[in-house]
């Protein structure tokens, strides 16, 4: 799959994320305005716009899948019985009639 239109040469992946961009940066934004400077200087042809919507893209599409695996790899661990509850943590005991007293909200 390519992240680039065929016809106007558009990035796919920076259009969608730009309403992140503009929520996150606004219209003028001090940050955007020296980033368009340094994109100058290095002589690349995106603007700051399309440039900062697919590093925001790529960031929250590597993360949201991070997630995803480390919610598995969690559930996959526990479910298996290689880690146990009490190892996490500091286990309560629930004979305690004292210790269900203090932790009992009020």
């Amino acid at each position: 799959m390519s992240l680039v239109l065929e016809g106007n040469g558009t990035d796919r992946l920076g259009d969608v994320f730009y309403p992140l961009y503009r929520l996150l940066f606004g219209e003028d934004s001090q940050f955007a305005a020296e980033f368009q400077t340094t994109l100058k200087r290095a002589r690349m042809g995106d603007t700051v716009e399309h440039y900062l919507s697919r590093a925001l893209a790529y960031g929250v599409l590597s993360g949201g899948l991070l997630w995803i695996v480390g919610t598995l790899l969690g559930y996959a661990l526990f479910a298996t019985g290689l880690v146990s509850p009490p190892i996490i943590g500091v286990p309560i005991p629930n004979d305690s009639r004292r210790t269900r007293t203090r932790l009992r909200c009020r």
